[in-house]
């Protein structure tokens, strides 16, 4: 989580933003996230076993001053969820249980 942190307080923009299986029943939903870091280069961020996924398509955009705000709700009693995530100024806001820093 230290390196997501790191790569997200850098300056960055959102490349792309793609969500796996969401036309499979019963799988587990993935939001893959992938940026441009003036410090680190081109990365992607996982948010594995997705739910509660909300897209506001009339006002959805990413920009350069897009943000990710991952927000620890690991103190809440909530089964299987552990973050929440607001993406592109609450365009898109989902909860996840694990987050991962790929290549």
């Amino acid at each position: 989580m230290k390196n997501i942190i790191e790569v997200l307080n850098s300056h960055f923009k959102i490349l792309q933003i793609v969500i796996e299986n969401f036309t499979i029943l019963d799988s587990n939903l993935e939001v893959l996230i992938k940026i441009n870091s003036a410090q680190f280069g081109i990365k992607t961020i996982a948010f594995e076993n997705v739910s509660g996924i909300n897209v506001n398509s009339e006002y959805y955009f990413c920009s350069d001053k897009s943000s990710i705000i991952i927000e620890d709700l690991s103190g809440v009693q909530m089964e299987g969820i552990k973050y929440r995530v607001a993406i592109a100024e609450n365009s898109m806001t989902f909860y996840c249980k694990y987050i991962t820093l790929k290549d």
